[in-house]
């Protein structure tokens, strides 16, 4: 079972709370929907082998409301192929709250899309150590 918080964007649309719970309720593996009505933060309790929070934010976004995401680049070390690569992205999208990773693999640079932001970087890197890979801090310029 896994919990993860979103926080939907208010100044896009006007919300449908019952609409948007309804949205989610529809998923496989959804077992829980709450929405804050004052914050419009929407917690949702679901089973890991059924859904992710990649397919629960795009079922909110498919029906007409915007989920606030943002992203954080980090070196991920110890990377020698595109095997690697895909091992480290489907750990890190496999965590609640990660909507997407993306990894370049000869520079290390992962880009980690979060949905949930209770989503701490030690929770990252606890991921990325466990696949059997180095974080080794964040990207920082440009």
């Amino acid at each position: 079972m896994a919990d993860v918080v979103l926080n939907v964007d208010s100044l896009q649309k006007p919300i449908n709370l019952n609409h948007m719970a309804q949205v989610l309720k529809q998923l496989s593996g959804v077992t829980a929907v709450h929405i804050d009505p004052t914050t419009l933060q929407t917690a949702v309790s679901y089973e890991r082998q059924k859904a992710d929070t990649f397919t629960l934010v795009a079922a909110v976004q498919d029906s007409g409301y915007r989920i606030l995401t943002e992203s954080v680049t980090l070196f991920v070390g110890g990377m020698s192929c595109a095997s690697c690569a895909f091992h480290v992205e489907t750990a890190l999208t496999d965590t609640p709250g990660v909507v997407a990773a993306d990894i370049h693999l000869q520079t290390g640079e992962t880009t980690v899309t979060i949905a949930d932001n209770r989503l701490g970087l030690n929770v990252l890197y606890e991921t990325i150590q466990e696949a059997g890979y180095y974080p080794s801090g964040l990207v920082t310029g440009s």
